[in-house]
């Protein structure tokens, strides 16, 4: 039932040409929600901003899926145009499991920050790696946000990382009639 909500939620799952990436993406979710107890159409965005900016009915599910939509087109633009050797099948599983932390960074009401001591990057280094996802992945969960030291080590990471940062802005910009503050 819980592999069955994760591909619900997240269809570009299905699009990972590789079997065991696929799969491992699959696994840190449905394992992450087996683990907190989640809904996963429930968990908010980001509740510290949220609140700050009064956007209350923000989900993570649209945020990832807007995240892995814009770093695909992305790769894709850079493969097709560019002769670019970039991974989808990378970019899309980091872009899937960016932020697999939120549901262990605040408790099933959205508000009580659980983990958040290290930050959701650090706690999402942890599914993705019990899930046996590669290197590569890890590096984008974990350099792609400012909550880390750790800067993107390929390519794909960079993509990730800037995909991540217009999609949290486009929700920003919700609350906000001047782009400079978002």
């Amino acid at each position: 039932m819980t592999e069955t909500t994760v591909r619900e939620a997240f269809p570009a799952i299905a699009e990972i040409t590789d079997d065991e990436l696929r799969s491992g993406v699959l696994r840190a979710w449905a394992e992450s929600l087996d683990e907190t107890g989640h809904d996963l159409f429930e968990v908010p965005w980001f509740p510290p901003v949220q609140t700050e900016l009064d956007l209350p009915d923000e989900r993570l599910v649209p945020h990832v899926n807007d995240v892995v939509a814009s770093a695909v087109a992305i790769a894709e633009r850079l493969r097709d145009a560019r002769g670019s050797d970039v991974s989808i099948d990378l970019v899309r599983a980091g872009a899937l499991v960016h932020d697999v932390s939120k549901l262990y960074e605040f408790d099933t009401d959205g508000e009580t920050a659980v983990h958040d001591a290290l930050g959701h990057p650090h706690y999402g280094v942890v599914p993705a790696a019990r899930a046996e996802l590669p290197a590569e992945v890890l590096n984008v969960v974990l350099s792609h946000s400012n909550r880390t030291s750790v800067e993107p080590s390929t390519l794909e990471a960079v993509i990730v990382k800037r995909a991540d940062q217009v999609a949290a802005a486009a929700i920003r910009a919700e609350a906000r009639d001047d782009p400079r503050e978002v």
